[in-house]
């Protein structure tokens, strides 16, 4: 889609990294499509030249057949399940953490736009903190209706009609946030959003979908926005970002007609075939692999292609579809995985405590605070402990302004003893009314305790002989 003048420009600008080949070991495969496939997959796109596009076909096919090889163990719990997107939700549920957890599940999001939308989430939600930012890998094939349900249910597709949702789950219409102000620490919910693949999937000028595409964008920042806004701030939040599938990035020709049998969608197509598989569960023909609906965790025989092509359409429509996925390209299989928590910032706030009184009797204390923060507090309670032990508590409520100071004299019948005084520690509990947010200070305590009765006895004969 770029001039003749563009295009002979970009054919003279070589990458700055050309992709390494495929990694021998899997560990390294997710950082390898992040960091060495995508970067020149994007520029060969944009040059178009032959040579850099056999470069690619050649490290898919590889990545393909060793996605192939590996997937059926994944499945059952072995090398790199925990690197599949719905392991991943599955192992949350067994252990969600003291937070509250929101997934947010988003149609079709590739690792380039995923990229985007966490630079507007960084501008515009400053609140959030990006805990990590990495990937895993999809359920096959690559189409919502095999791959959403799975993160949904944490198991394969072919478990999923009879496995619960984990969580509660919202369609993109409806906010979380009333849910969210009543939930428990470890309660998860799951956000569910059909963008931004509904927009790819809409008839329209490269340029003006992606224009679109970033509206979408924009408007998803928009919501989470909205929610971070609206949920209590004291609660402990943490935001999950993943994707069903990717997509390819380049466009791709409808010129597979679709096996009798079988419904496609995209580059996937599904159902019964007289295929006798081999051990490993899949077999290719041509351009073809078909996949042994057992050993893959389907509940249909599937067939994918193994280069850039599309299915038919279901009234045999051929000619060119962008943005189609279905197969096994390293950007319809690679999905984004991003983990943020709300920080929050802690009012800074220095509290003294001085006092003198009787041990174990009445005394005064002597509360000295100050306020470094640019937020106005509430003070609301002083506690005295001794080795853990609470000796009182006692109520200030009093306001103490942003950059000031209060002081406060507190009667107390409660004072410690001689014994205690080494163990002394003040918990200062204040609140922040405008976040309704309340927050815990150690205090430096320094109490004079007078003993009612000395035990040292005076030596009386003393210097007589």
């Amino acid at each position: 889609h770029l001039d003749a003048m563009t295009q002979e420009k970009l054919r003279r600008v070589v990458p700055a990294d050309i992709p390494a080949s495929f990694p021998q070991d899997g560990n390294r495969v997710l950082h390898w499509v992040a960091q060495e496939y995508l970067p020149y997959r994007e520029w060969q796109i944009q040059v178009g030249d032959e040579k850099s596009g056999q470069l690619i076909a050649d490290l898919a096919a590889q990545f393909a057949q060793w996605y192939l090889d590996i997937y059926p163990g994944m499945l059952l719990g072995g090398e790199l399940h925990q690197q599949l997107g719905f392991h991943k939700i599955s192992s949350l549920a067994c252990n969600p953490g003291s937070e509250v957890t929101l997934i947010i599940i988003l149609d079709g999001l590739n690792l380039i736009d995923a990229r985007e939308l966490g630079n507007r989430i960084r501008e515009r939600i400053p609140g959030l903190q990006c805990q990590q930012s990495s990937s895993a890998f999809t359920p096959l094939p690559t189409v919502t209706d095999y791959c959403k349900p799975p993160l949904k249910t944490g198991v394969a597709p072919h478990l999923t009609k009879t496995a619960p949702i984990i969580g509660q789950e919202f369609s993109g219409r409806r906010s979380p946030s009333d849910q969210l102000n009543a939930a428990q620490p470890g309660q998860i919910f799951i956000w569910s959003m059909d963008e931004p693949d509904k927009t790819y999937h809409q008839i329209a000028d490269p340029s003006i979908t992606r224009r679109n595409v970033e509206g979408q964008l924009d408007n998803i920042v928009a919501k989470l926005e909205d929610v971070v806004s609206e949920v209590n701030p004291g609660l402990p939040l943490k935001i999950i970002i993943t994707s069903d599938h990717g997509r390819l990035l380049t466009i791709s020709a409808r010129n597979i007609p679709v096996p009798e049998g079988m419904t496609s969608h995209g580059r996937a197509a599904w159902g019964k075939t007289s295929n006798q598989y081999p051990a490993s569960g899949y077999m290719i023909q041509g351009n073809l692999v078909y996949l042994h609906a057992e050993r893959f965790g389907l509940p249909n025989e599937v067939v994918m292609p193994l280069d850039e092509s599309t299915f038919l359409t279901s009234d045999g429509k051929s000619g060119n579809e962008a943005y189609s996925h279905g197969g096994l390209y390293p950007e319809e299989v690679v999905i984004p995985w991003q983990e943020y928590v709300r920080y929050i910032v802690r009012p800074k706030l220095d509290a003294i405590v001085r006092g003198s009184g009787q041990s174990a009797a009445r005394g005064t204390l002597e509360l000295e605070v100050i306020n470094s923060s640019l937020s106005p507090l509430w003070v609301e309670t002083l506690e005295i402990l001794a080795a853990d032990q609470t000796l009182g508590t006692v109520k200030i409520d009093q306001e103490i302004g942003a950059h000031d100071k209060i002081s406060a004299q507190i009667q107390v019948s409660w004072w410690p003893t001689v014994k205690q005084k080494p163990l002394l520690v003040g918990k200062l509990q204040a609140l922040q009314v405008s976040e309704n947010l309340r927050f815990h200070y150690e205090c430096s305590v320094d109490l004079q305790v007078k003993e009612m009765y000395s035990t040292d006895t005076p030596d009386i004969l003393a210097g007589l002989e």
